[in-house]
C-alpha cells in the first residue's frame, strides 16, 4: 500500500460517502468489529493488535458519530485506570520502552488522550523512544518515535506540542531519514506543519537519505492543501527551494514527476504544472544506496522476462520524465495534464531511453497507448538496445497491443513484433 494509507491512519467515517447518512449507519458496524478484533487478540494473548484496538477505538469511529459516543468508546476516568484497561501491569510508565518501544506514552498519543498524555509526563515517560521492529498491520515502522506516531495518526496541535515541550526531537529520523516534519507533509497535518517550523524552521531544510525535501512530500503523496498551505506561509522559501523550474530531488525526480510516481493525484500535478515547473528533466541520483539498489533491481528484470511488481517500479518508472512515469502507472489524467502542458510525448528522458509509449506498452496499457499515439508518440522510435513499443507489447504477451501500436506506422527492423528475444 502507499506510506500513510493504511485503514489505521485513515478512518472509513471520514472519506467521502454518495449517502452521507451511510457513515452514521456504518459506525457500529466498525464498532462491533473493533470489539471482536480486541476479544480475539486477549484471547490469544496478543497485546499489541490488543492494545492498538483499544487506544484506536475512537480513531477508527472518527466521522461515524461514534466516536464521542460513551456507549461505543467507554473513556477511563484516570491514568490508573486507563494503564488496567489496556492491560499495561507493572506500574512502569516506560513499560516497553526498551523490548518494543510500545510504551504507554505512545498508546496515549495514539489515542489521542491529552489528559493521560499529560498525566504519563508528569511521573517521568520518556518521549525519545523508538520502535524497535516493524509493524507492517499498522504501519508502524521500525525507528518511529512517539512524535512521529502523534503526527501520523492525526493533525492534533495541542498533542505535538506538548511533546516537543517535553525534549521530543523533531529532528529525529527514521533509518530513510525522515523527520516529523517529512511526516506532518506526507499526511497533510497543516497545524502540525506550523508548529514544528515555529519549533525548529531549519526542518524545512534537513533531506531524507536520499535527498528529499519535507515540502516535496505534499507533492509526492498527492496533500494539495498542505502544499498550497505552504506555498502561503512559506513562500519565499518555497521558491527559493523546490519551485525552481529545473528542481530535481536526490532520488532523480523532478517535482512534476513526483506527484505522478507514488500517489499520481492529478490535481497536485495540475498545480506543479502551473507553477511552471520543468516537466522533461529528470536529475542526478545522488545516494549511493538508492544507485546501488537500482542497479541490482536493473539486472533482476534483465535477467528475467517478468520481475515482481515493486522491482519493475523501481527500474522501468524511475530515472525519468513525468510522463514516463504517468504512462508506466497509466494514470490517463496526468498522461492528459502533462500533454496539454506540452511535455514532450517522444520523450526519451530515461535511463533506458525508453519512451512513454514503451513503457505503456510494457505494461499492457492499451488506452494510455492510443491516447500517446493520438498525441503523437512515434511508434518507430527505439530504446537503446534497438526495441520499440511493439517489440515491448509482444514481450508482454500483447500482441494485439503490439498490432495497434504498428499500424501506427512500420516499427523499424528492430521492432518486428513477430519476434522477441
Amino acid at each position: 500500500s502507499i506510506l500513510g494509507r493504511c485503514w489505521l491512519l485513515n478512518p472509513v467515517g471520514l472519506g467521502d460517502f454518495t449517502v452521507d447518512d451511510d457513515r452514521h449507519t456504518l459506525g457500529p458496524v466498525i464498532s462491533a468489529l473493533v470489539n471482536a478484533r480486541k476479544a480475539l487478540a486477549r484471547q490469544q494473548r496478543d497485546l499489541v493488535w490488543y492494545r492498538v484496538m483499544h487506544a484506536c477505538k475512537a480513531h477508527l469511529l472518527r466521522g461515524t458519530g461514534c466516536d464521542d459516543d460513551a456507549e461505543h468508546v467507554p473513556r477511563e476516568p484516570s491514568l490508573d485506570a486507563w494503564l488496567k484497561a489496556m492491560l499495561f501491569e507493572s506500574g512502569d510508565v516506560d513499560e516497553e520502552a526498551t523490548s518494543s518501544g510500545l510504551t504507554p506514552l505512545r498508546y496515549a498519543v495514539l489515542a489521542g488522550r491529552l489528559d493521560l498524555a499529560k498525566e504519563l509526563l508528569s511521573r517521568g515517560a520518556k518521549t525519545e523512544v523508538k520502535l524497535k521492529k516493524d509493524l507492517p498491520n499498522f504501519e508502524f515502522l521500525k525507528g518511529y518515535t512517539i512524535l512521529h506516531s502523534a503526527i501520523l495518526i492525526r493533525d492534533d496541535v495541542e498533542m505535538v506540542r506538548l511533546l516537543l515541550s517535553h525534549g521530543a526531537d523533531p529532528r529525529a529520523t527514521t533509518a530513510g531519514g525522515a523527520n516529523a516534519l517529512h511526516f506532518a507533509c506526507q499526511q497533510g497535518r497543516t497545524a502540525s506543519i506550523d508548529a514544528l517550523l515555529a519549533h525548529d524552521a531549519a526542518l524545512s531544510t534537513r533531506r531524507t537519505n536520499f535527498g528529499q525535501l519535507p515540502a516535496t512530500y505534499t507533492i509526492q503523496f498527492g496533500q494539495l492543501k498542505a502544499f498550497e498551505h505552504l506555498m502561503r506561509t512559506q513562500g519565499k522559501q518555497m521558491e527559493e527551494g523546490i519551485l525552481v523550474p529545473k528542481y530535481c530531488d536526490g532520488t532523480g525526480y523532478s517535482l512534476a514527476a513526483s506527484a505522478v510516481h507514488t500517489v499520481g493525484d492529478v490535481f497536485t500535478l495540475k498545480e506543479v504544472i502551473e507553477r511552471g515547473c520543468d516537466l522533461n528533466v529528470r536529475g542526478k541520483v545522488e545516494s549511493g544506496m538508492l544507485r546501488t539498489m537500482y542497479s541490482v533491481m536493473d539486472l533482476v528484470c534483465i535477467l528475467s522476462k517478468r520481475a515482481s511488481p515493486v522491482v519493475e517500479a523501481f527500474t522501468y518508472g524511475s530515472r525519468c520524465s513525468a510522463l514516463h512515469s504517468a504512462a508506466y502507472y497509466s494514470n490517463l489524467g496526468a498522461v492528459d495534464a502533462l500533454v496539454t502542458a506540452g511535455a514532450n510525448v517522444n520523450s526519451q528522458v530515461h535511463y533506458r531511453k525508453m519512451t512513454p509509449l514503451m513503457l505503456a506498452a510494457l505494461g499492457g496499457h492499451q488506452q494510455c497507448c492510443l491516447r500517446l499515439l493520438e498525441s503523437g508518440a512515434d511508434p518507430q522510435l527505439k530504446d537503446k538496445r534497438g526495441r520499440t513499443a511493439a517489440w515491448w507489447a509482444v514481450r508482454r504477451g500483447q500482441a494485439e497491443l503490439a498490432a495497434k501500436i504498428e499500424a501506427r506506422g512500420p516499427a523499424g527492423t528492430n521492432g518486428n513484433a513477430t519476434t522477441v528475444v
